[in-house]
């Protein structure tokens, strides 16, 4: 947060729901807010959303998935971040497929990902 800080630079920190809620953690966060980075979802309980070897084979159901996303979201909310904001979203373990790609276009959320090399 220092170097951030020290050269004016921007980040985006995506957490998950049980960071949000942790007490230890709210200074780091209402920290990072009032620098004016942004916050955003990670999964809320860190959800291995699709099989390892077989990736287009669902673990979790879209009320699942839905419902693990919105408690996340809602867990950024209690920061004071306003859900307009809240617009990116990283995967749990960075691992999904289309449909959790559909599903979080359903929810208003545009699926983001690191890009390899």
């Amino acid at each position: 947060m220092n170097a951030l800080e020290k050269y004016k630079a921007k980040a985006s920190f995506f957490l998950t729901g049980r960071f949000y809620r942790n007490k230890n953690f709210s200074t780091l966060i209402q920290r990072i807010k009032q620098q004016g980075h942004y916050l955003g979802p990670h999964s809320d309980q860190h959800l291995l959303y699709c099989d390892w070897d077989k990736r287009d084979s669902l673990l979790v159901t879209k009320v699942e998935f839905r419902r693990d996303l919105g408690a996340n979201i809602k867990a950024i909310e209690k920061h004071g971040v306003k859900r307009y904001s809240i617009n990116f979203f990283i995967p749990p373990y960075e691992w999904y497929n289309d449909t959790i790609t559909a599903w979080t276009k359903e929810m208003k959320m545009q699926l983001v990902n690191f890009s390899p090399g």
